[in-house]
């Protein structure tokens, strides 16, 4: 049976472009011409992959992700962005998303990447027959203004099939957690632009966030941020933590420890 892709592009030039080739080597090709027609196709012909554009009309790229990723049906499509902007692409990676090409593009590059997409998805689905399937991940939301640190967390927590966004102060979390809705956050206790207590006081207050699991942890061992003072800089962490507990966070993961953080946090899952 023959591959199905959706082609999501504003220009029109582009999506005939893409179609024209994928057609050649035996694919079949739809096209949306941006993120909310692209959702409705995919609802109804559920592709085994997604080319999507970023910046479009009605809904962007962004969007678009979010919302499969909403939809069980559509969670595990594997998406492919052009992409002509670096930071754009940071974004999506900070989203979970692993797969792009560069704007400009070469169509042999472009069909290049395709195949190796959808060779991955037949293994993918040899195994699920003959295995029992996996579980569905979680949506996790990981607030921290140590990049690296989220981004090592991140790294983890992918590989054991979750979902994860990541953000890198208080306000954003909040706007985020409204957009992504996570089944579980966990945030740093020194988050930039707004204490970490008074982010999770804000979250408790959403009925929609209520009674999903908040996290803290401590990052500043870290960032190697710990004073010479050392016991007063632990009992100011361990004040830190309190008012977390105060505010409404279920508990707290301690201090970050590259080695030992599954252990710590799979427990929530």
């Amino acid at each position: 049976m023959a591959k199905k892709i959706l082609v999501v592009d504003d220009e029109p030039d582009v999506s005939e472009l893409i179609k024209k080739r994928l057609e050649a080597h035996g694919i079949e090709v739809d096209t949306a011409e941006d993120g909310e027609k692209a959702l409705l196709k995919a609802r109804e012909s559920k592709p085994d992959l997604i080319i999507t554009d970023i910046v479009m009309p009605v809904m962007d790229g962004f969007a678009l992700y979010k919302e499969l990723q909403k939809d069980a049906l559509l969670a595990n499509i594997p998406l492919l962005i052009l992409s002509g902007r670096k930071k754009m692409e940071d974004s999506f990676r900070a989203m979970g998303v692993e797969h792009f090409v560069g704007k400009p593009f070469e169509a042999d590059q472009l069909l290049e990447k395709v195949n190796q997409l959808l060779s991955q998805e037949v293994g993918i689905e040899a195994e699920e027959l003959s295995t029992t399937p996996k579980a569905v991940g979680k949506k996790i939301l990981i607030a921290s203004s140590q990049k690296t640190v989220a981004e090592n967390m991140r790294d983890q927590l992918e590989k054991q099939g979750h979902i994860l966004e990541c953000t890198l102060d208080g306000p954003h979390t909040i706007v985020r957690a409204v957009d992504f809705l996570p089944d579980v956050f966990i945030l740093d206790i020194d988050l930039d632009e707004m204490p970490c207590p008074e982010v999770i006081k804000t979250l408790r207050y959403l009925p929609v966030i209520k009674t999903r699991e908040i996290l803290t942890f401590s990052s500043r061992d870290a960032a190697g941020s710990r004073d010479s003072a050392g016991m007063e800089s632990l009992a100011s962490t361990d004040e830190a933590v309190e008012a977390c507990k105060g505010a409404g966070a279920s508990a707290s993961l301690g201090p970050f420890k590259e080695f030992t953080f599954l252990k710590s946090v799979q427990k929530y899952f």
